[in-house]
């Protein structure tokens, strides 16, 4: 009798585990299969963050860049040789805004909009760098 029991018991548990745990498998593959899909090689997101790194390289006369939180822009002051490349949206002041740079990782900014960040880029409209996911535009007037 002990044993039945023990036995419906541990096949229920594991029923109810696999029901609970088998709807998120794919999201704990995905990492496996992004491994070995690209091993080490550069992902495209990759490839285009050392693209935006090396066009900002070339604007460091335009410093400090514009970012908007730092999940915008974490990753591509990380990457960049020196530090101290950006400056928080809400921290520019007035006489900096004309001709400013703006760059950010979409992702981040997409993922949860703000709508003063979202008002700078519609301001910044002047495209001079696409890769996604990063973006990078210029601010309408010139720097003081």
């Amino acid at each position: 009798m002990f044993i039945r029991q023990s036995w419906l018991i541990t096949s229920s548990i594991t029923l109810l585990l696999l029901l609970v745990f088998l709807p998120g498998y794919s999201r704990l593959s995905d990492p496996i299969r992004f491994v070995w899909k690209y091993r080490y090689e550069y992902t495209p997101r990759l490839v285009n963050l050392l693209r935006t790194v090396r066009f900002l390289e070339k604007a460091q006369h335009d410093q400090p860049f514009v970012m908007g939180v730092w999940s915008t822009a974490g990753d591509i002051e990380y990457t960049m040789p020196t530090v101290g490349n950006f400056i928080r949206y809400d921290h520019v002041p007035e006489d900096r805004q004309g001709g400013a740079i703006l760059v950010r990782n979409k992702i981040w900014v997409d993922f949860a909009p703000m709508p003063e960040f979202t008002a700078w880029e519609k301001t910044c409209d002047e495209l001079l760098l696409d890769a996604p996911p990063y973006v990078v535009s210029r601010c309408p007037g010139s720097r003081k």
